[in-house]
């Protein structure tokens, strides 16, 4: 059966008494359910009939257990709730999306996911945009969350499912980076003018080279905003501390029965969370919350971590060292990134790393962003296009390798290999979503995060031969 799942409420100035204390049972564990296919995917405009077909053809094809929205699935014409609710009621109609999630599909176990901007109905939107108990109501009605679900108690979309038992469970983690966001150290211009002919278009390219204007001038540097408020800071600890006390000397390589540690841990943020690139909304530009995020990681230390984010409308793979930076030993990244010349359906539209980046080590952190089942920044404005493969080819320290993009409509998979020789391995790819062939892909094992040892070889992720499928 289907198991529609979806997200919590996050509440808007003196709206907190919608919500009770009690919200026992909004994380879930489905120990029935041994992981193998996650598929997720973001920036999906409901009106791209065309382009949505294909993408959800391809999705299906993947034969995923588990499909996570990483935001935007959907685009409101303007801000209000009445566009938004409309936006997202087109959607539940596209035939290949109805079909995916629908309960013919029996290999589909899982919907649920995170919003972003856009989905919450205003361009770059944080915790100022009003009626955010109601939108969230509307779009826990789009994922066919139960009327009773203790998920509508909670403030935050924030939410924990672990799949699996045993040495074979999963654990995903999935953040609101919308709902308490507070303002940009320049606060954002992107919602503005909205439906103004030209105006519209230019007021989020404005507001992206303020936030570069921001990060060069040091303003970002120095900024304290926050990310995820309070609330959802101590949830989030408390989901990255359960089974650790269990610890690897009893478990050791992951393995162990119930209550051990998860031998997977994927932790989903709608926008980014390691890339260099200004321009973009990002952790970047809150460097405390940035952090405070990368301290529990290496902190808690969880098994296999990957983090999956969406927003930028283009697909990367990126990485940084157990100490956070980019290269703990200095030296970050450089190069000249690839690109394409933005046909939309050919899968070669990718820098010059494509094919497989090989086996990443247990001194990384690494991040999948998977941006565009139905438009990318290649297919977006003419602005837009224009300055889409310099700004990609100028900002490279985080990838794994500077050609580690993709600028085709993509969606992402995760697949585990249980019975891996020498161990469980996660294969993260980006997909095209017009034909569901692999772009570029890593594996992961199910290693915690190791201290990085300058000097050390070892160090740095390790790249395989291209292996295209």
């Amino acid at each position: 059966p289907l198991l529609v799942l979806g997200f919590s409420i996050k509440t808007n100035c003196g709206a907190d008494d919608i919500f009770v204390a009690d919200d026992k049972g909004a994380d879930r564990s489905y120990p029935e359910i041994l992981l193998e296919t996650l598929a997720f995917g973001s920036c999906n405009k409901q009106t791209k009939i065309s382009e949505q077909a294909l993408a959800w053809e391809a999705v299906k094809a993947a034969n995923p257990q588990v499909w996570l929205w990483t935001g935007d699935a959907v685009y409101a014409k303007n801000h209000s709730k009445a566009a938004l609710v409309e936006a997202l009621a087109e959607q539940r109609q596209v035939q290949g999306y109805a079909d995916l999630v629908g309960p013919r599909n029996t290999q589909l176990r899982i919907v649920d996911g995170v919003w972003d901007d856009h989905d919450l109905g205003v361009n770059d939107g944080g915790l100022e945009v009003p009626g955010i108990p109601a939108r969230q109501t509307h779009f826990l009605d789009f994922l066919g969350e139960a009327a009773d679900s203790p998920r509508r108690r909670r403030r935050g979309l924030y939410r924990r499912i672990d799949l699996g038992s045993g040495a074979r469970r999963v654990r995903l983690i999935m953040l609101d980076t919308r709902s308490f966001r507070q303002a940009h150290v320049i606060p954002s211009t992107g919602a503005w003018c909205r439906g103004v002919p030209v105006l519209g278009r230019l007021t989020p390219l404005f507001a992206a080279a303020t936030r570069g204007l921001a990060t060069l001038t040091g303003l970002t540097a120095a900024h304290r905003g926050d990310v995820l408020g309070q609330a959802q800071w101590r949830w989030l600890e408390k989901q990255l501390a359960l089974d650790q006390e269990v610890g690897e000397e009893a478990f050791p390589g992951g393995d162990g029965g119930d209550g051990g540690v998860p031998a997977f841990t994927v932790v989903v943020s709608s926008v980014q969370v390691l890339t260099s690139a200004p321009l973009f909304e990002s952790w970047a530009h809150f460097p405390v919350a940035k952090a405070r995020l990368l301290e529990l990681f290496r902190k808690y230390n969880p098994r296999g971590l990957v983090l999956l984010s969406g927003d930028v409308h283009f697909a990367e793979v990126s990485r940084a060292g157990s100490c956070g930076d980019y290269d703990c030993c200095g030296g970050a990244g450089s190069g000249d990134g690839g690109g394409d010349d933005g046909t939309r359906n050919e899968p070669q539209a990718v820098g010059k790393g494509q094919g497989c980046y090989g086996e990443v080590g247990c001194d990384q952190i690494v991040e999948v962003t998977s941006s565009g089942l139905t438009h990318t920044c290649m297919t977006s404005s003419l602005l837009t296009r224009l300055t889409c493969l310099p700004v990609l080819r100028s900002f490279v320290a985080h990838r794994i390798e500077p050609g580690a993009f993709y600028t085709g409509a993509n969606f992402g998979t995760l697949e585990i290999d249980w019975d891996a020789p020498g161990g469980a391995k996660l294969t993260a790819a980006v997909r095209s979503a017009a034909t569901g062939k692999v772009v570029f892909e890593i594996e992961r094992r199910s290693c915690s995060l190791r201290p990085v040892t300058c000097g050390d070889p070892r160090v740095g992720p390790q790249h395989g031969a291209i292996n295209e499928r």
